[in-house]
């Protein structure tokens, strides 16, 4: 982005009085003002705009009014964050180029660009090939984002990816812009099958949104969120720890597995059940195979009981001596399409066939779905009723190597199927959306979609099955920050890798354990935890010793942090930024944090940097943003800005508390705050009954430092749901205490004690413990703590 001015010279660029409006017609392009920092810009020589919902923007955001003027030839359009330039006798082409021009006032700045459409798609750019294989990642030596100063988004997935690939544009930019190109993608109707292509048209079309955020990336983002939608709340149960394996599990195996877990200590809130539960061929069959799963609805009461949420996988495709076909060609209205290659799906039967019972399996026909039908969405969505019915909660669609598809002008495949999912969750009433792939033309990486924009309404983003190499554990970090970039909360990798001799030739099924350990610890501090492998070792007690228990205790910690990421969770559905931030969205001004890509935020409070190299002790290097960062495993305080090379032992991993961070813990004694030393700090903390309806409460605790000791201000609940406690008993952890000297929670005293309500002090630590009595959550309590002599 370029400076041009410091803020008080705006009154430089003072303009005349203007007249009001939402919407302004020059010639033949239409402005609509959708925030101060959102202008949708349509271009259309035969005079006819569109107001119908797209793929992208599937509920039109309501106008706002901004002031326009006319001078001379150049149309102005002034909001509190941007003025708009239009020349309209300057354009040189369909891309409106040379005709735009927009100066920014972001961050006690101001910024000015040239907004330009990308160039139209050329005519070939229609569905790629089938004989292009999906299950790779093969990149285009030519493929480069687009835009100028892009921070980057994207990626479908990274099957079979070894190390880092180039990502397909974000939203974000150090330009200060971004122009949003909508002109293809398909409308949204109400009729089957719930789309359309874009009219033809006489002349030039080109539709458009200017994000001008500026230095304001999380402005950008919530313009994301107001244009396209939110991102669901996923059940709270979706923020502990996943496990699933590629193996033909029993569901006589999942009793002692579970209770494994709890005999460890480990929670386990999700089980993804992966395909060998199917029948009559493990890969794409519609039902259960009743060696494996005797008493399916047994099987997902016992789970419920248990506290765990099962999601189950789903292969898009289906073989002619399936049970269900007929039934399914009936519903459909015709018969379903056979698979295009006559190779890839067959083969896929084959070895699931094979995996699952360890000889080879036969090649029958298989036939796939055509999801731009109405008949085959009804016969495939049908398909997933007798599974909901026995109790699934969600689906896993691994859509990777069969060639049901949705090819139709400006339909984004992922995105429509995806859709659909959602819409039927929604009808079921559940929060889950599906676990699945984002945004692209399936059969061809390198292509992106225009319909990513609005992918994060619909799916936990699920990466494939990446190779397990410490190059790619590495690039993950990366990854994991910039899909918040494209407005995506929720990305579920393989923790550990995927790893199958079997199917890729890795020696992934047992890691390193250092390996192992850094991986867990990554997806520890993620949006989704989710261990996962083909027929590999990724559970703590595969690795005994060290690794074994240093698995275990990021595990419990990933259990603990679960009150911290729920409350994220509502801020991203909330605002549309996302819980795991590049570093830039807090400090844009710093070239640091753009350079140090293999770190994070985790929400506002916590700084992350996991380790992607071998070693005990491992070697990272950190950039610490301004301010004082506290390493919350040693209580170590780090003064920003600066680099810092560390040493992490394998016991530990580089997370750092904001000073005056107020760090919410569950715990078995119940809810825990964690208080860093700071002068002030806050946290609203967001609960609901986990799943059902979105509402809840929100409480905010706050702290304030100083000479005269420290004060903690426990708020009230502002807000109800089913379950709400009347009543909670609180303990607070503060790190960087000295010795104290009398506390008091509201009017009561407190005594030192080791349990029960009142307080303990380990000198050695610097940590205070106070213990409240059972307090009502209704009203807001203090706590009180005076600083001790000597």
């Amino acid at each position: 982005m370029v400076r041009v001015a410091t803020l008080p010279a705006m009154v430089a660029l003072a303009l005349p009085a203007a007249a009001p409006a939402t919407e302004v017609r020059e010639g033949d392009v239409r402005f609509q003002v959708l925030s101060p920092s959102l202008i949708r810009i349509e271009h259309a020589e035969d005079g006819r705009f569109e107001d119908r919902p797209t793929q992208n923007v599937a509920v039109r955001p309501p106008l706002r009014r901004a002031k326009v003027r006319r001078r001379g030839t150049v149309l102005e359009i002034v909001t509190s964050a941007m003025t708009l330039r239009y020349r309209g006798e300057a354009a040189t082409g369909t891309d409106l180029s040379g005709a735009l021009e927009v100066v920014i006032r972001s961050g006690g700045a101001i910024a000015r660009g040239e907004p330009r459409f990308p160039p139209p798609a050329p005519p070939d750019a229609g569905p790629p090939s089938f004989e292009v294989s999906p299950y790779t990642v093969t990149e285009d030596p030519s493929y480069d984002p687009p835009t100028r100063g892009n921070l980057g988004g994207w990626y479908r997935a990274l099957d079979l990816a070894g190390k880092s690939v180039r990502l397909h544009d974000g939203l974000l930019s150090r330009e200060g812009f971004y122009l949003l190109d909508d002109t293809q993608t398909a409308l949204l109707t109400d009729e089957p099958p719930g789309f359309e292509a874009r009219p033809a048209r006489t002349g030039s079309y080109r539709d458009g949104y200017l994000f001008a955020y500026g230095t304001d990336y999380s402005r950008g983002l919530r313009d994301l969120r107001l244009l396209t939608g939110s991102a669901p709340l996923l059940p709270r149960r979706a923020f502990g720890v996943w496990f699933s394996r590629y193996f033909a599990y029993r569901q006589s195996d999942y009793g002692p597995l579970v209770a494994r877990f709890r005999e460890e200590g480990v929670p386990l809130d999700v089980l993804m059940v992966d395909t060998d539960f199917k029948s009559p061929h493990a890969w794409n069959g519609w039902n259960w195979n009743p060696g494996l799963f005797p008493d399916p609805p047994g099987f997902f009461s016992w789970a419920g009981s248990e506290g765990i949420d099962v999601g189950v996988n789903t292969h898009p495709s289906i073989t002619a001596d399936d049970p269900r076909f007929a039934e399914t060609e009936q519903r459909a209205g015709r018969p379903l399409t056979p698979d295009p290659t006559g190779v890839r799906c067959r083969a896929f039967v084959s070895i699931g066939d094979s995996y699952g019972t360890g000889t080879p399996g036969a090649e029958p026909d298989c036939r796939v779905f055509d999801w731009t039908h109405p008949g085959d969405q009804d016969a495939y969505m049908a398909l997933h009723e007798p599974f909901e019915r026995d109790g699934a909660d969600f689906w896993w669609l691994d859509w990777c190597c069969d060639e049901s598809a949705a090819l139709a002008p400006g339909l984004t495949q992922d995105a429509w199927i995806n859709d659909l999912y959602a819409r039927r969750a929604r009808a079921r009433g559940s929060r889950w959306p599906v676990l699945s792939r984002v945004g692209a033309s399936v059969f061809d990486p390198d292509r992106a979609g225009g319909g990513i924009w609005g992918e994060h309404r619909n799916v936990v983003h699920f990466t494939g099955d990446a190779r397990p190499t410490w190059e790619m554990l590495d690039f993950q970090t990366t990854f994991n920050a910039l899909e918040g970039n494209v407005g995506i909360p929720y990305v579920s990798h393989d923790i550990g890798g995927f790893g199958s001799v079997t199917s890729d030739g890795t020696s992934g099924r047992h890691l390193a354990d250092d390996l192992y350990v850094r991986w867990v610890q990554s997806g520890a501090f993620g949006s989704i935890l989710r261990l996962h492998s083909d027929h590999g070792d990724r559970l703590p007690w595969d690795y005994p010793g060290k690794a074994q228990q240093v698995a275990t205790a990021f595990l419990r910690l990933r259990g603990e942090l679960v009150p911290y990421l729920y409350s994220l969770a509502r801020r991203a559905h909330d605002t549309g930024v996302p819980i795991v931030r590049a570093t830039y969205l807090h400090y844009p001004a710093h070239d640091e944090a753009y350079e140090f890509e293999r770190q994070y935020l985790l929400g506002p409070h916590l700084l992350v940097a996991p380790v992607g190299t071998p070693g005990d002790p491992a070697r990272k290097e950190v950039w610490f943003p301004p301010g004082d960062w506290i390493d919350i495993f040693t209580g170590e305080s780090h003064r920003g800005p600066a680099v810092t090379t560390l040493s992490v032992p394998l016991e530990r991993m580089p997370v750092f508390a904001r000073a005056g961070a107020v760090l919410p813990r569950e715990t078995a004694g119940g809810l825990a705050l964690d208080l860093y030393p700071g002068r002030s700090g806050r946290f609203t903390l967001y609960e609901d009954a986990g799943d059902g309806p979105v509402r809840g409460a929100r409480t905010t605790i706050s702290q304030r430092r100083g000479r005269r000791g420290v004060s903690v201000r426990l708020g009230r609940a502002r807000g109800s749901y089913p379950g709400r406690p009347a009543r909670r008993a609180h303990v607070l952890r503060l790190h960087g205490m000295g010795r104290p000297g009398a506390i008091s929670v509201g009017n009561r005293r407190l005594r030192q004690r080791d349990s029960g309500p009142g307080f303990s002090y380990d000198a050695d630590a610097g940590i205070l413990i106070v213990r409240t009595h059972r307090l009502p959550t209704s009203r807001s309590v203090g706590v009180e703590i005076r600083p001790g002599r000597g």
